[in-house]
């Protein structure tokens, strides 16, 4: 089920935000373009949110016994904007774009996985806003458990390319979703990604003009 916040609602928490600095109203704004975009689905995982809406993996195979991978990512959002990455040459999925993060370590949540994650990869701190979405993706020897979190860079800092890990890092925008390569175990969630960010984009529009008033 899809709910959405009115301009009312979001002209109240403008107002009570109107003080409290960035990091609030980013966490507000991710909050309500979740609500309104219907995007805290799982994505064919057994394991996410419960979310009746869920998008079908066509290559999952739940009858297969393979390596399980459990990996948090982060959707670092800049404005209308969000920081995608191109794996480096010499490593797994070389050459495809994916949203940065790995490996969920033992006795770690996943968002901590997100904020650990993006200090050794990008050497930035992030906050982290907001669960999105899970999703499971079978690949042809490991299956993938992904959990995407909605985070933003902290103060004036900015994400810093590490050749090691990626060969190129940049921000896109929803409409640019299409014409990039993104790693197979992304496909299926990315409408729902661009859903998200379009309504984040009229969420941070409405706000800054109640802001602004």
């Amino acid at each position: 089920m899809t709910t959405s916040s009115s301009l009312a609602d979001l002209n109240q928490a403008a107002t009570s935000l109107s003080a409290a600095g960035t990091t609030a109203t980013t966490a507000t704004a991710t909050a309500t373009a979740i609500e309104a975009s219907g995007n805290a689905h799982a994505c064919g995982n057994a394991h996410a949110c419960g979310n009746a809406h869920a998008c079908d993996n066509a290559h999952a195979s739940p009858q297969a016994a393979k390596k399980v991978v459990k990996v948090a990512a982060a959707l670092i959002v800049k404005g209308d904007t969000f920081l995608i990455a191109k794996r480096a040459g010499d490593r797994h999925l070389a050459g495809y774009w994916e949203f940065p993060g790995g490996k969920i370590e033992p006795q770690e949540r996943a968002d901590q996985t997100c904020k650990r994650e993006i200090k050794e990869e990008l050497n930035c701190d992030v906050a982290v806003d907001s669960y999105l979405l899970s999703c499971t993706h079978d690949y042809p020897d490991f299956q993938v458990q992904l959990d995407i979190y909605v985070c933003h860079v902290l103060g004036e800092q900015e994400p810093e390319l590490n050749p090691q890990v990626h060969q190129e890092i940049r921000f896109i925008r929803a409409e640019e979703i299409a014409d990039v390569n993104f790693a197979p175990a992304d496909l299926d969630f990315l409408p729902l990604i661009q859903r998200f960010m379009q309504s984040l984009t009229k969420v941070q529009q409405k706000l800054n003009l109640t802001l602004a008033s």
